[in-house]
């Protein structure tokens, strides 16, 4: 491919050996039918099937693809970050490879994105998916949309639009691109949903059971409590508050201990009382601040250990011999 290409398409893949070639397939079409220039990349998250050889001969045949192949399995926010770093395209695309999405979808979330759009997010409809999977996808949902105060209905979906420069400017890392619409949506871009189809995975095994789906969940949870709910500056702030309350709390004690004694009936008294209650809330504000900086640190650390990640990159051609080279 010669020329910058305007469209994206970011997908991982993790034991999908059965499903990305009619996947490609499907999505080549597709792309070429809307007559703007494209690429894929595919990030290869340490399958252990025939998933690489799969994708060696899908880049050998196109000269449209670039692969990424990790050494250990981190997951899909970690494949989403090195596809990410890839990216020529105005518009990037985000899609899962189980063909339970269509590709066939992408034309009206790019046409969405021309309309104006900064994020455009796949509702699916008509899930066929296990009645407990879809009650709980509908709770966590329901949470999600009061902590953020975007709403929309499908905060999971795995096909979603972005402009690159809104993704660029985002600056996310890690597990916090799953949320990048809720990112873009507190910065004042602007966030659409529209309604996608969705089918049962027919190849290839699911990669969460229902404990592991929960697991994920209650991770994503306190992600977007940490990253979003308490940002940076709101930590702060509820950092000095809790210094502040157990400040008041500690010099309430000390004046009654001063004026009564060690005599501990002070306990029951107003003031005793008080005291103790900001000594007890400003512990717990402390305690969170402490969580949360915690929090922050280690996606920071991880950052480093994601880039050592990658095992082999197959870029794109530009009319030369492939060249494999690693991310710097």
């Amino acid at each position: 491919m010669n020329h910058t290409p305007e469209i994206s398409v970011v997908i991982p893949a993790y034991n999908e050996e059965l499903n990305m070639e009619p996947l490609f397939q499907r999505l080549d079409r597709v792309l070429s039918d809307l007559g703007r220039g494209y690429e894929v990349i595919i990030v290869n998250d340490a399958s252990t099937d025939g998933t690489e050889a799969v994708l060696e001969k899908i880049y050998q045949q196109h000269d449209c693809v670039a692969v990424v192949t990790h050494f250990l399995c981190q997951g899909k926010a970690a494949a989403l970050e090195h596809g990410f770093e890839l990216v020529r395209g105005r518009y990037i695309v985000i899609m899962d490879a189980d063909l339970q999405q269509e590709p066939e979808d992408i034309p009206r979330l790019i046409a969405a994105l021309d309309q104006g759009y900064d994020v455009v997010s796949g509702k699916r409809v008509n899930r066929d998916d296990a009645v407990l999977k879809r009650l709980s996808s509908r709770i966590f949902n329901m949470v999600m949309r009061r902590m953020t105060g975007l709403k929309i209905d499908d905060y999971f979906s795995g096909l979603k639009a972005f402009r690159t420069n809104v993704i660029r400017f985002l600056s996310l890392y890690g597990d916090l691109y799953r949320f990048a619409a809720v990112f873009a949506f507190k910065n004042g871009f602007k966030v659409a949903e529209i309604d996608c189809a969705h089918h049962p995975r027919h190849r290839g095994t699911s990669k969460y059971n229902s404990l592991g789906r929960l697991r994920l969940a209650l991770r994503d949870l306190a992600t977007v409590m940490f990253s979003v709910t308490l940002n940076r500056r709101r930590v702060y702030r509820l950092g000095v508050a809790g210094i502040v309350l157990m400040s008041a709390g500690l010099m309430v004690v000390f004046v009654l201990l001063f004026r009564v004694g060690f005599d501990l009936r002070f306990l029951g008294r107003p003031m005793g009382i008080a005291g103790l209650l900001c000594l007890f809330f400003g512990a717990q504000l402390h305690l969170l601040t402490s969580l949360a900086d915690r929090f922050f640190s280690m996606h920071q650390e991880e950052l480093q250990y994601r880039r050592r990640n990658i095992r082999r990159v197959l870029k794109i051609r530009d009319g030369d011999p492939a060249e494999e080279a690693s991310l710097s």
